[in-house]
């Protein structure tokens, strides 16, 4: 008999947000699924209130044909405020009508360590309902290597790590008229990015910009992301702020690019979807290393000059490529290597096919 065809669920909670980037990952997986010869699909489910995301619901979500249910776990897509009994409640009940089904469960989010008592209280919830789906789970994959032993001890069977792919269309080949669209095609163009969430480290972004303007005064500063704040001063018409771009237009602007200036708190990540899409483009990744940084994204950056823990390093290292196309070319060109082996969307589909059993190994 022709071996069955493996039919994958992916399953999102609501969030509300305008642009769910959980969602456009569960989206992305799913297109590289099919295109590996998997029958996937996106669920979305609320538990957010009203008479959506009741245990019915969900049931509804998964049929007996699927042999893979895939949860995109964020606890506040789940519950307001986090609280996502309820659906661990419904995981239960799934488990118990289909025993055969495989759960596999991708932790985008663990935990939240806001400071105040009223999160310390969520935070005790949030751990239980993660302790009771983990121990659900045929599989568990982070998004960000170094959360692997906190899910293992919380009963998390071997996580493993599954990076985020860029969820931006690739424009690598636009990028001659993504310059000359932004009439900059003979000058350095320098991108930053942020959400105005505090993981962005904006003050040294701000150096950053600062000793790359000072080197090339001729530079235009991209400072994208709805959240980004000007980095130059006021009227300066070298920085351009455009705000919430669609997807075609950010991956234009980040096409053009020579370099991405990306300092994060705890360190470039496996989970920060621009930093991704920079390397699905090819451009010149200077970012900060943190404990959230995996050790190929790490050894990347410490192939820049000057590159250490941290990010204090990064407005001398800016403003060394800023005089150095040839550096540049050559640190796009790897985490160019690095995206396509490592972080692209044939290949993290292939790994979750082979993990669970419906595919051989990549």
């Amino acid at each position: 008999m022709p071996e069955r065809q493996p039919s994958i669920v992916l399953l999102c909670g609501e969030s509300g947000a305008a642009t769910d980037a959980i969602q456009q990952y569960a989206h992305a997986l799913a297109h590289a699924l099919t295109g590996l010869g998997a029958d996937a699909r996106v669920e979305t489910a609320s538990f957010h209130g009203g008479t959506a995301g009741t245990a019915q619901s969900i049931d509804d979500a998964v049929a007996p044909s699927d042999t893979v249910l895939m949860v995109q776990y964020n606890p506040f897509s789940f519950g307001r405020a986090g609280v996502a009994l309820r659906f661990v409640r419904a995981m239960r009940r799934l488990r118990r009508r289909y025993p055969s089904l495989t759960l596999v469960v991708m932790c985008h989010e663990t935990v939240v360590m806001n400071p105040g008592v009223r999160w310390a209280a969520l935070r005790q919830v949030h751990r239980a309902q993660l302790r009771a789906l983990l121990r659900l789970a045929d599989a568990v994959y982070v998004s960000v290597d170094a959360w692997r032993p906190y899910l293992e001890a919380h009963g998390a069977k071997d996580a493993a790590l599954l990076p985020v792919g860029s969820n931006l269309p690739d424009r690598r080949a636009q990028r001659d008229a993504a310059r000359a669209a932004l009439d900059a095609t003979d000058r350095l163009i320098v991108a930053t990015f942020s959400t105005g969430h505090p993981s962005h480290d904006d003050e040294i972004a701000r150096r950053a910009v600062d000793a790359v303007v000072s080197v090339r005064p001729d530079t235009l500063v991209l400072s994208l992301g709805a959240g980004r704040q000007r980095l130059l001063e006021p009227g300066d018409d070298r920085e351009r702020c455009p705000g919430h771009l669609p997807a075609h237009e950010l991956a234009a602007h980040l096409a053009a690019a020579d370099m991405l200036i990306s300092p994060f708190v705890d360190g470039i990540s496996t989970r920060r979807g621009t930093v991704m899409a920079a390397l699905q483009h090819g451009v010149a990744v200077v970012g900060s290393v943190g404990p959230s940084t995996d050790p190929d994204l790490e050894a990347l950056v410490r192939g820049l000059p000057g590159a250490g823990r941290g990010g204090d390093w990064i407005p001398g290292t800016a403003a060394a490529l800023a005089n150095d196309a040839s550096l540049r070319d050559e640190q796009g060109r790897a985490g160019r290597s690095l995206y396509a082996a490592r972080y692209d969307w044939p290949v993290l589909a292939a790994r979750v096919l082979h993990d669970t059993g419906a595919a051989p190994a990549p």
